[in-house]
């Protein structure tokens, strides 16, 4: 048999064996932690960053849109101006030919005085 001593000394290094064990442990999950808390504070400012990115690409969206509504208008706008300008065209063409006429029927007329 070991002497009592012996055995104390085992018992005491197996002791300070399983203290070390769970100071690194301890030590390990504490890392962990840090680790995992500085990840979720990632995330969570890329999480920022993308409610930014998505607020900005909708309001873009929304102008974009805004902005071809008026140019659909405006072009509706431009066309009714177009066919307004060719109907006056079209009415002064006819009446410069009226007055023609009369000018040419008031010189038959005035020949035949």
């Amino acid at each position: 048999m070991r002497p009592a001593h012996s055995r104390r000394r085992q018992s005491v290094r197996q002791a300070s064996g399983r203290n070390v064990a769970r100071h690194h442990g301890r030590k390990l999950l504490a890392e962990a932690r840090e680790r995992l808390l500085a990840r979720i504070i990632e995330i969570d400012a890329v999480r920022q960053r993308v409610a930014r990115a998505t607020a900005v690409t909708n309001a873009a969206y929304d102008r974009q849109r805004q902005l071809e509504d008026a140019l659909c208008l405006q072009q509706t706008q431009f066309e009714e101006l177009e066919r307004s300008q060719s109907k006056l065209a079209e009415a002064t063409k006819v009446l410069l030919q009226r007055f023609r006429d009369r000018e040419r029927a008031v010189v038959v007329a005035e020949k035949k005085i």
